[in-house]
C-alpha cells in the first residue's frame, strides 16, 4: 500500500511538470495571440487546474505572466537592438499605447 506522502509527492511532481510545460508553450509563443485553453491543452491540464496552480505558483495570472513576459522581451529588444520601438511593440502584441 502506497502511503501518503508518495501520492502528494507525486501529485506535486505532476503539477510542477505541467506548470513547466505551461511556461515553456508561453515561451514558444511569446509573439502569438494564445489562449488559456490553448496552454491548458498543451500542458495536459484543465484551464481551472492550470489558472489556480499558475497563480498559487507563480503569484499572478496565466494572462498577467504572459503580459509581463512580453513587456520584459520588448524592452531587452528596445535595449540590446536597433529595431524600432514600433516594430518590437507589434512583435509582442501591442498594437496600441494602452496595455
Amino acid at each position: 500500500m502506497r502511503n501518503l506522502f508518495d501520492i502528494v509527492s507525486k501529485r506535486k511532481m505532476k503539477n510542477i511538470e505541467c506548470l513547466q510545460r505551461a511556461v515553456d508553450y508561453i515561451e514558444e509563443n511569446m509573439c502569438s495571440t494564445m489562449s488559456i485553453t490553448e496552454i491548458a491543452n498543451y500542458a495536459y491540464i484543465s484551464e481551472r487546474n492550470l489558472t489556480e496552480l499558475f497563480t498559487s505558483i507563480a503569484g499572478l495570472s496565466v494572462t498577467e505572466y504572459i503580459r509581463q513576459r512580453r513587456l520584459t522581451e520588448a524592452a531587452r529588444e528596445i535595449l540590446l537592438t536597433k529595431d524600432k520601438i514600433l516594430d518590437i511593440s507589434y512583435k509582442y502584441g501591442y498594437e496600441s499605447q494602452e496595455m
